[in-house]
């Protein structure tokens, strides 16, 4: 009902062009969804993700067919001014006419609790009076058709008409419920290149949203811990020396072992933002320092604070000696600046105390984000400037060092949304590699365990259910095999795989990226489109995961084949439109044209 009084709303104000959103729901297959944005894109529209159509879809073919033979006329017609009395005061009528003579009386009512039942008299301040009794559904609305000259109600029609009935098959065919899987942890990446510093994904060669694996070797005489730099909202796991380390507090720090480590992230990437400031956020991990030991290969600039200015130029802000202690304290972990709200100014300080070992070798200033623009001070002095906001900045500050306090100051002026300064470390640069094979860099990826003959046979075999085992790895892949039995030729019927499982990754469905599954949920159905789908008995089909855990782990508690049975369509297949298109299929080798078949309904393929 809401979707019929809308449109015929938009129609009886004199709209001309419309566009429903969604009019046909799709997947974001592979990683192409949105940040944090599933892989069905349904939103529950008329012609659904899979294809399958119900009441809604029938409502708006209804009004299509109703444009078909009248659209024409309407695109042309005017309101006309009238005087309504209505059985019940929320039933409304609007009169437009077209230039023949013809009358569109719409009739509608914006209560959603009761249906409506009564006549309403409807003069024209030409004087000419039409009476109608109408009947409206909850949220309901119709319109009554006059030809030219007719002003008797018994010689229009209604529309919107009523659509054909769906025949609903019952004859399905079975599901399957996957019982069991093979399973095996992703070793990461055989081919590993080296990472620039401060350098970001996409100037990497990595544009996708896949699993990334960074690697780096540290060596601390005492306990230290990781903090790694990354977009807020994305996740980081890491290892030493095989073994998963305990994240020792918030999302980004790890304690590390005394000695020397290999240590591995695992990067999860959310997606890339399609819309609004973030739409240039570049992601990755953008640093990583030491805290709890020796200044290493990076030193915490901690004790930010902050203080609104009117101008850029001129600012004794910037002065070591300047005194900020009635300053505001400002948190600046975060890679995401969002401390200014839009157009404003504002100087950040902080201030960090060296040794005379601390200053041996090249020494980096970096920035994870200052947003927009940015003028950087160190102890007085301009080091540099930053214009984009998106990017993040380092400075070789070895020169401008000394023993002792050295003051930060940081000019950020925002020109518009959530700004500020973000992120900012002092580092001694080492290097990190990351994975360059495009799709993820994991060895799932590189070597195709996603592939529908690839051989699993050494793999491990594992049952599904409750107590499904973890194997701790940073990253897990699993194979289930099925056969799936035909529908009955006039029986056309969609399917989809009902997954629940703890953790993170992505879906594939016989050699194709079918999507992202999200541990948060809300979506455990994926549509598994018919073309990819092997039917038949012996012939297999693979759906491969690969899972990073989260607070639960990774592990697979359930998985089912089964079809939309709601949607399920009794199909003739001799039906005039499909032996027209057979006709020419056969006979001309071609696809024929719009003119030669005549009107096809769209919404059944």
């Amino acid at each position: 009902s809401q979707i019929n009084n809308l449109t015929l709303f938009v129609i009886q104000n004199g709209e001309t062009i419309m566009n429903y959103y969604m009019l046909f729901g799709g997947s974001n297959f592979g990683d192409r969804g949105g940040r944090n944005i599933t892989t069905t894109y349904d939103y529950g529209a008329p012609i659904r993700e899979w294809g399958g159509v119900g009441d809604r879809y029938q409502r708006v073919w209804a009004i299509g067919h109703f444009l078909l033979e009248h659209g024409a006329k309407l695109a042309r017609a005017t309101a006309v001014d009238c005087d309504v009395n209505t059985s019940q005061k929320d039933v409304i009528v609007v009169e437009r006419r077209a230039k023949d003579g013809s009358r569109y009386l719409f009739i509608r009512t914006s209560q959603h609790d009761a249906s409506r039942e009564g006549t309403a008299t409807l003069k024209e301040k030409s004087g000419d009076e039409i009476v109608f009794d109408y009947q409206l559904e909850p949220f309901g609305s119709k319109i009554l058709y006059l030809p030219p000259g007719a002003t008797n109600a018994a010689q229009g029609e209604w529309f919107p008409k009523t659509a054909p009935v769906i025949k609903r098959p019952m004859d399905l065919p079975a599901g399957v419920t996957i019982s069991s899987a093979k399973m095996k942890a992703d070793p990461g990446p055989s081919h590993w290149t080296k990472l620039k510093f401060g350098e970001d994904l996409a100037h990497a060669g990595i544009d996708d949203s896949g699993f990334v694996f960074y690697q780096t070797k540290i060596s601390s005489a005492a306990k230290t811990n990781l903090i790694v730099v990354y977009p807020q909202g994305d996740d980081v796991l890491a290892t030493a020396n095989g073994k998963i380390i305990d994240r020792a507090a918030g999302s980004s720090v790890f304690e590390l072992p005394v000695g020397s480590s290999t240590v591995r992230l695992l990067y999860e990437n959310h997606g890339h933002s399609n819309f609004g400031n973030d739409i240039g956020q570049p992601y990755g991990i953008f640093g990583a320092r030491l805290t709890g030991s020796a200044f290493g290969t990076g030193k915490e600039i901690g004790g930010w604070r902050m203080q609104a200015v009117r101008s850029i130029t001129n600012r004794p802000e910037v002065q070591p000696d300047f005194q900020d202690d009635d300053w505001a304290n400002v948190d600046v972990s975060s890679v995401n600046a969002n401390q200014l709200a839009p157009g404003t100014i504002a100087v950040f300080r902080a201030s960090i105390d060296l040794t005379p070992t601390d200053l041996g070798g090249k020494t980096i200033l970096s920035f994870g984000r200052v947003d927009d623009l940015g003028w950087v001070y160190l102890n007085g002095k301009e080091i540099g400037e930053t214009i984009i906001w998106s990017k993040s900045y380092s400075f070789d500050v070895s020169e401008q060092l000394h023993a002792g306090r050295n003051v930060v100051a940081v000019i950020v002026q925002n020109t518009g949304g959530g700004g500020g300064l973000g992120s900012p470390m002092l580092e001694k640069p080492g290097q990190m590699t990351i994975a360059t094979k495009s799709l993820g860099g994991s060895a799932g990826i590189e070597k195709g365990w996603w592939k529908l003959d690839f051989d699993d046979k050494k793999w491990k075999k594992i049952n599904l259910g409750p107590d499904s085992p973890d194997n701790g790895a940073l990253l897990t892949w699993y194979r289930m095999q099925f056969e799936l039995q035909p529908a009955k030729p006039s029986v056309w019927v969609p399917w989809r795989l009902h997954l629940e499982a703890t953790g993170n990754g992505f879906l594939y469905l016989n050699n194709h990226a079918l999507g992202r599954y999200w541990q948060a949920g809300p979506q455990h159905d994926f549509f598994l489109p018919e073309c990819w789908l092997n039917f038949g008995a012996g012939k297999t089909n693979v759906i491969a995961l690969s899972l990073r855990p989260l607070d639960k782990g990774a592990a697979i508690q359930s998985a089912i084949i089964e079809t939309y049975s709601e949607f399920a369509e009794q199909r003739q297949t001799n039906g005039k439109y499909e032996r027209a298109i057979d006709e020419w299929y056969f006979r001309n080798d071609s696809i024929p044209t719009a003119s030669q078949l005549g009107v096809i309904h769209f919404g059944h393929q």
